[in-house]
């Protein structure tokens, strides 16, 4: 893969190149009886992402968040 740059360099290191892995874990509970005590995993990776939108509008443009 390429991506343009002022310099020549065979192996650099870049955003595109950085692996993250994040995990969320949830909790069944059932509809019926209790489903007070589930925890929905898909809402914390929704809010995760929401947080990310929020603090790129409060960063300057030299910051960088992927």
């Amino acid at each position: 893969m390429l991506h343009p740059s002022a310099v020549d360099a065979v192996f650099s290191k870049t955003l595109a190149l950085d692996q993250v892995v994040i995990e969320f874990f949830g909790k069944a509970s059932h509809a019926g009886a209790s489903p007070w005590e589930g925890i929905n995993a898909l809402d914390a990776l929704m809010q995760g992402f929401d947080n990310v939108a929020m603090l790129r509008q409060q960063t300057l443009p030299t910051n960088r968040l992927v």
